[in-house]
């Protein structure tokens, strides 16, 4: 049941003897979501007792990360860190600067000072299932995650490459750029972001430096393949034969040229909205926007682009074109018609031995997947 629910938005999370706990993210003015209660500022936890929720007065939480320790104690992010609360007292979880612990009352978590610092495990079993949640101190949160040949790699809140071969244990090292994204490309990542890109290469026992790329400004997206790398900064696209040298395509993909889809009054897929694309969000310093994403095959390089110029600085792409290079320098539409489908929009793609993946959804309904072996026929 809901009855007694504060906001419908909650991590749920279940204790020691079934105890379920719900930590709220919920409006800040309920009373403009239609809610008759009483204004949370932060949020706010509620507990199951069997028949209906029992909102905790005076208890805040937020987000989400919310786990329940052996003891039966709630630990949650909130605006003031990671709390703690055994159902009567709450506790705030501290990092003592000058020796890196992280104290909670009279608990102390010894944690190993950064960039290699392991995230404190709490493991919650929900019947037959076994989940363990991974929570890193401040200042350590993740920022993505790939796959690679030799484990996961990441980046993180304190500007650091991170792998681990199982997940649960990390190693870092920190990275010359101020990272926002991560390209995994055999035996080498490539971290990029807001001031240029470092390409790592896998040394056996971890990742090393190996070259900084000729890129300036933000990197949005990169893509390496057999005929070299391309890289996208807003709407300006380079390319390198050798995959570290840099310059600016003589013909990128362009506003300019032919666009599908447009109509004479600029108005294109009206009921795109609920889906994200017409109500997406301008990117930090793209200004009018932003090629990709962008992908390298064997013959080449593609890029899809919104069918609409005005969309260009929309995520996620809406009714993508696609662009075709042989050698990153000299793009063409290759059709005029998104391959995707009407009011269709891709929100991301990965590819893995050859096969791409794209992730999406048409109107307002997402949960849509297209494949593809080429990156041009979907």
């Amino acid at each position: 049941t809901a009855d007694g629910l504060l906001f419908n938005d909650a991590d749920v999370v279940v204790g020691p003897e079934g105890v379920v706990w719900a930590v709220h993210t919920g409006p800040a003015e309920p009373e403009r979501a239609g809610l008759d209660v009483e204004p949370v500022p932060t949020g706010g936890i509620s507990q199951y007792d069997g028949s209906a929720w029992t909102t905790i007065p005076d208890v805040s939480g937020q987000g989400r990360g919310a786990a329940v320790a052996p003891d039966g104690t709630l630990w949650m992010p909130s605006s003031h860190g990671v709390v703690g609360f055994d159902g009567t007292d709450m506790t705030q979880l501290t990092i003592d600067a000058d020796t890196d612990a992280a104290t909670a009352g009279s608990a102390s978590i010894t944690l190993t000072p950064a960039p290699d610092v392991d995230p404190v495990r709490v493991t919650t079993t929900v019947g037959d299932f076994e989940f363990t949640t991974l929570q890193f101190p401040p200042g350590h949160g993740f920022w993505q995650v790939e796959a690679t040949p030799h484990g996961f790699v990441a980046i993180d809140d304190s500007t650091s490459l991170r792998w681990s071969s199982d997940g649960v244990h990390w190693e870092g090292i920190p990275v010359p750029v101020d990272p926002w994204r991560l390209t995994a490309a055999g035996d080498d990542v490539i971290v990029h972001g807001r001031d240029g890109a470092a390409r790592y290469t896998w040394n056996g026992t971890g990742w090393e430096e190996t070259a900084r790329l000729d890129l300036t400004g933000i990197v949005e997206w990169i893509a390496f393949g057999p005929k070299g790398a391309v890289a996208v900064s807003g709407t300006t696209m380079s390319f390198a034969p050798d995959g570290l040298r840099f310059r600016t395509a003589e013909q990128g993909p362009s506003k300019d040229l032919p666009q599908a889809g447009a109509s004479p009054e600029g108005d294109l897929l009206p009921d795109i909205a609920a889906g994200g694309c017409d109500g997406g969000f301008v990117g930090e310093g793209v200004g009018p926007g932003s090629i990709g994403p962008v992908l390298a095959t064997t013959e080449g390089f593609v890029a899809l682009t919104a069918s609409h110029p005005d969309d260009w600085n929309r995520t996620p792409s809406c009714e993508p074109l696609l662009w075709f290079s042989t050698d990153g320098s000299t793009w063409n539409l290759s059709g005029n018609t998104s391959p995707f489908g009407e009011n269709a929009f891709v929100s991301s793609i990965t590819e893995r031995d050859g096969r791409f993946v794209a992730i999406g959804g048409v109107g307002p309904q997402a949960g849509r997947v297209w494949v593809s072996d080429d990156g041009l026929t979907w």
